[in-house]
């Protein structure tokens, strides 16, 4: 990696600390930079004091899913331009068209 070219800096907001720590052990081996939430609330605080490139947002989290934290995100003026990848071990075409619609990108 080129020493001046910052890392890209990725959001992983996942309320399963076993599947964060994978996601962090691949995105770091690759040279990116990773900072993580727990919950959908800590998620949103994070993404607006940090502004990363890039948010990878479970879908399936207690108190606030993915949804509706997607909608959230979107509606900040400050972070609404952060690509957000919705993160999903379901496979069914309906929460693919539910993420897409609370504003996820993928």
């Amino acid at each position: 990696m080129n020493p001046s070219h910052r890392p890209s800096h990725i959001l992983f907001i996942d309320d399963d600390p076993q599947i964060r720590r994978i996601v962090q052990l691949i995105l770091q081996e690759d040279g990116y930079e990773l900072s993580e939430a727990s919950s959908g609330v800590d998620g949103i605080v994070s993404a607006i004091r940090q502004r990363p490139d890039l948010i990878l947002l479970d879908v399936m989290m207690p108190e606030m899913d993915g949804y509706e934290v997607c909608k959230r995100l979107r509606e900040n003026p400050r972070i609404a331009n952060i690509p957000v990848l919705m993160v999903t071990a379901l496979g069914e075409t309906v929460s693919k068209v539910r993420g897409l619609e609370a504003g996820a990108d993928d």
